[in-house]
């Protein structure tokens, strides 16, 4: 009886182990409750389901707190043996050295049935060669050397790799410089297939080799790329087969990490050479009477660059234009030959592009789908992109090829002119901040009068003069000059400006002996940096001996460097304050 007791309760007790195990799932993606009665979790999580009550949501309880999931962000939890685990590893591990074994055999199929041929036979010119296997050699070098170690690692039996791609990984460089021009190469390959009758015959030739399988060399040149996509997705996966109290786990975290990076990297040189050759695109063949460099540093934004661009049609007229929109402005193209809705950045065009209108400033940009009122009968107002230059007033209507393209337009748009507001008020903010650290001994107020005799070498004409005056982290800018009055001599003499501005701002003293004023004149500019005209400095000490014996504020004359000629005139007000 009792004999029986005990198998019933063991019976029982295994059931509930097993039901205990059936009852646990992985999460497989984060998932952030949307109500309060849901749970969130992160990727990985181990969940216990408590309830099945509908298909799609499940409950269950992660760390004490229960709520409802939805059931396709899981799955069962699997319970492999060591000896599955292993099997998995070393699958995995075979996967990278057999994938490493026939990528080096590609990349020397390239050398010796291609590159070497070509250089023998003279069909090319050295210099083509190279514009089309840029640095071929160098990749094959650092992934042979790659692959040799990974053999003779496994021809002695061990299977521990992460040291070795903890080596070789920053080895890769080469990589950064073939994947940034790749794209040029291709171009340029293609424009000898087209061009060179001599280059077609002799690829055609070369892919009757066996070992060429009849594939063309441009499916040869992407393989680099191809490879260096690839080795976090297998680190990754020998990763996950690997216990973490394995010896080689560390180093396997670490080589993920480390092939992650380096993938970014490239990415991020690929966007920057892309954008590059854009900006070079855009000033060769895009007419401006604004004299805008396309290739330069915004205002206020770091370097230029181009978020999206797409062809359109006005409206009004129907005139096709091309929109391009950067970090800091976007502008509209008028292309002299229609350009059927689809838009490319050509190596070579016999069309002509010119600005249409003025550049917008993002700052002053906003976009929205234009109200039915606003289109003619039969068009869709869903497809029309409402353009407005907020500072001027300035509205046009373009119709977008679809529905999406116009969405596409209005996203864009709202994305940039966010980051454009993050970045002026994350720098004003931290310039405030800077402001108010530690105790003022006192104040200094100033009246930024006005500026004369200004001289600019080359210079007849000159807009937007401000004048922005610094004392440690404090800085305070005058409005744009009031006046601009200019003395044109008709004898051949420079052209001798005068600014006014009349402009108060006040500083706060934290060490009178040590700190220094800074004046500087400059240029505002929309589409660069502002262009500095003229600089000078003031010692605290130097206006404290001066406003010693002065009944009220004094009046000063500086004298600006950096400039032809030209001087400030200011007022100066000091205050200490006495100590408590």
């Amino acid at each position: 009886m009792l004999e029986c007791s005990l198998v019933s309760c063991s019976s029982r007790f295994v059931t509930a182990f097993t039901r205990l195990l059936s009852d646990k799932v992985v999460a497989l993606y984060p998932y952030t409750a949307g109500n309060p009665d849901e749970l969130s979790f992160n990727k990985d999580d181990i969940i216990s389901v408590t309830a099945r009550e509908e298909e799609a949501w499940w409950r269950g309880e992660l760390n004490g707190v229960s709520g409802l999931f939805p059931s396709n962000y899981v799955t069962p939890l699997q319970q492999q043996s060591p000896v599955q685990s292993t099997h998995q590893r070393q699958e995995c591990i075979r996967e990278l050295v057999e994938t490493e074994k026939a990528y080096v055999e590609d990349l020397a199929i390239v050398c010796q049935l291609f590159e070497q041929p070509l250089k023998k036979n003279k069909v090319i010119s050295n210099k083509e060669i190279s514009q089309i296997f840029l640095n071929w050699d160098e990749i094959v070098r650092c992934n042979g050397d790659f692959l040799k170690d990974l053999t003779r690692r496994l021809h002695m039996g061990q299977d521990i790799i992460g040291d070795l791609l903890l080596k070789h990984l920053p080895c890769f460089t080469p990589y950064i410089s073939f994947c940034t021009n790749e794209l040029d190469s291709a171009i340029f390959l293609q424009k000898l297939l087209e061009n060179s009758t001599a280059f077609k015959y002799f690829l055609k030739k070369s892919q009757l080799n066996p070992l060429i399988k009849g594939m063309p060399l441009s499916s040869f040149l992407i393989k680099p790329m191809q490879r260096i996509t690839k080795y976090p997705l297998l680190i990754g996966k020998i990763m996950e087969n690997t216990r973490e109290d394995h010896k080689d786990y560390p180093h396997l975290k670490e080589a993920l990490l480390m092939a992650e990076e380096f993938l970014n990297c490239i990415n991020e040189n690929i966007r920057v050479k892309e954008n590059l050759d854009r900006m070079e695109w855009l000033q060769k063949y895009v007419q401006n009477d604004l004299n805008i460099v396309f290739n330069s540093n915004t205002n206020k934004l770091g370097p230029r660059k181009l978020l999206h661009y797409g062809v359109m049609s006005k409206m009004k007229n129907g005139k096709e234009l091309i929109g391009f929109l950067f970090n800091d402005m976007f502008i509209l193209v008028q292309p002299n030959k229609a350009t059927n809705t689809q838009f490319t950045f050509p190596k070579n065009t016999n069309n002509n592009f010119k600005l249409y209108k003025q550049a917008i400033l993002i700052q002053n940009l906003s976009a929205n789908v234009s109200s039915a009122e606003s289109v003619e009968k039969n068009t869709d107002c869903n497809r029309v992109l409402n353009i407005t230059d907020e500072s001027t007033k300035y509205t046009i209507l373009l119709l977008t090829p679809t529905v999406n393209d116009c969405n596409l337009w209005i996203k864009n748009i709202d994305a940039a002119k966010l980051i454009y507001t993050k970045i002026i008020e994350l720098s004003n903010n931290r310039r405030k901040m800077k402001v108010h650290i530690g105790p003022a001994c006192g104040r200094l107020l100033i009246v930024v009068q006005k500026g004369q005799g200004f001289v600019f070498a080359g210079k007849n004409r000159v807009d937007n003069i401000f004048c922005k005056v610094t004392l440690g982290e404090q800085e305070e800018r005058t409005d744009i000059a009031k006046e601009c009055s200019t003395n044109n001599s008709s004898n051949g003499n420079p052209a001798i400006f005068t600014f006014i501005w009349n402009n108060t701002m006040q500083f706060h003293l934290k060490n009178i002996y040590e700190e220094i004023l800074t004046f500087e004149v400059l240029e505002l500019s929309p589409f660069t940096p502002d262009v500095a005209l003229g600089k000078c400095e003031l010692k605290i000490t130097d206006i404290l001996v001066e406003t010693e014996n002065a009944s009220g504020p004094i009046v000063k004359k500086l004298l600006l460097r950096q400039v032809e000629s030209g001087e400030l005139t200011i007022k100066l007000d000091l205050q200490l304050f006495k100590n408590e």
